[in-house]
């Protein structure tokens, strides 16, 4: 099978160095995507006048953050997807949206540190594209409520594990340099290559992600516990070489679904996806857990689904060669560091690669502004954890993340690549 492939290259005394090499470089590139404290400032200074300038509006009008600034997936210069929404009325006309958004922006206008980039009001989600401080790139529109429980789902799945995120950035990093991720251009969604990361968790029989009932999440600020806990036994870079043969190789690229709403592998007729549009076509399809009507290849172009098809044969095939697919190599100043001896410390009796270097960030009582603080905090125990092996485990329902200390002393990166057996 496609993940005994992997299995056997594992056990090969010729790759063992191979792997350990490969998350050493995919540690360095989690580095490298890092949020920093200014991405983390940055994003909680935008929120604090958005919603100042919102609540010219009239009364009940609040900010909601969503998208990868939120949900977990967030990394170095990731961009803020805003809505402002009325609690009192959530279900406002949608005839009336262009023009209240019209308002907003000749409120903004007035705000030196925002500058209208472009106004897409034709869309069925009118949307307000700016800048702030001419350094983040903002997205907001109004009473978009429909992406609110997507952020609470692939929130909590992050809360159960660092590598779940981790893998998603990388993937998502991929996409981009391959060229085959943006809506705008015929691609799929950054979104849908998260559910594809998650759906491969699921399904793959060695690592069963637990299937988190979409009915916990209704869209409010706070992430509803759950009773699941994982731990991921594979290194990263194990299970990026599984995802990307997954896709390549097993996948039923045409008739099965990528849903994580059932976490099962499942042929596009079955009842289950009764409501999914153009389930009965020969393509790929990915299901929208909440809108359950809606299939997210509707961005992807044909053209463009075939190109996607041949990015992740290539990935797979770099893999079994013995190579980084594109995007995923450390940039040559972070290798230089790991060749004179940057200390990358491990326990001297690991026995597999850590799958998840850095700490998740903390998560206080589910809170969206809380996140966003807390993006600003996880940077600085990031560089904290620098010194020291970590390892993510959920204790509970809504507890956060507990780092262990290694028992072992520290093994410089000279030694590494010797002493991991994968």
């Amino acid at each position: 099978t496609a993940h005994g492939g992997i299995s056997e290259m594992v056990k090969s005394s010729t790759f063992a160095s191979v792997w350990a090499d490969f998350d050493v470089s995919l540690a360095q590139k989690l580095a490298e995507t890092r949020v920093t404290d200014v991405d983390a400032h940055l994003t909680s200074t935008c929120l604090q006048e958005l919603t100042l300038v919102v609540s010219n509006l009239g009364q009940g009008w609040g900010v909601r953050a969503f998208g990868s600034t939120c949900n977990g997936f967030a990394r170095h210069g990731s961009d803020l997807d805003a809505t402002c929404c009325r609690a009192s009325s959530m279900d406002l006309p949608e005839p009336f949206l262009p023009d209240l958004l019209e308002d907003m922006a000749r409120l903004l206008e007035e705000k030196p540190n925002f500058t209208i980039v472009e106004k897409v009001m034709s869309a069925r989600i009118p949307i307000l594209r700016m800048k702030f401080k001419q350094a983040l790139d903002v997205d907001l529109s109004l009473q978009n409520i429909e992406p609110l429980p997507n952020t609470q789902l692939l929130r909590s799945y992050v809360s159960l594990d660092a590598s779940i995120r981790d893998l998603g950035v990388l993937v998502k990093l991929w996409a981009h340099v391959a060229g085959v991720c943006g809506a705008p251009n015929g691609h799929l969604s950054a979104y849908s290559f998260t559910l594809m990361v998650i759906y491969f968790l699921q399904v793959d029989p060695d690592l069963r992600l637990p299937v988190l009932p979409t009915t916990l999440f209704d869209g409010s600020p706070t992430t509803p516990p759950h009773p699941h806990s994982w731990r991921c036994g594979l290194s990263m870079a194990q299970m990026l070489g599984r995802f990307f043969i997954f896709f390549a190789e097993q996948f039923q690229w045409g008739s099965e679904v990528v849903s994580v709403r059932t976490g099962r592998r499942l042929s596009a007729s079955d009842d289950t996806f009764s409501e999914l549009r153009g389930r009965f076509a020969s393509r790929l399809h990915v299901e929208d857990p909440f809108l359950l009507h809606r299939n997210l290849q509707c961005a992807l172009r044909p053209e463009q689904e075939k190109e996607l098809n041949t990015k992740l044969w290539e990935a797979a095939q770099a893999f079994r060669q013995g190579l980084l697919p594109v995007g995923l190599q450390a940039s040559p100043d972070t290798r230089h560091q790991i060749d004179v001896g940057i200390q990358m410390p491990i326990k001297e009796d690991r026995k597999t690669a850590p799958s998840g270097h850095f700490k998740k960030l903390s998560q206080p009582n589910g809170d969206e502004h809380g996140l966003v603080l807390a993006m600003q905090n996880a940077s600085k125990e990031c560089h904290e954890s620098d010194s020291e092996s970590t390892r993510c485990t959920l204790d509970g329902p809504g507890e956060g993340a507990k780092a262990s200390a290694p028992a072992a002393e520290d093994v410089p990166v000279t030694l590494l690549l010797k002493t991991w057996k994968l």
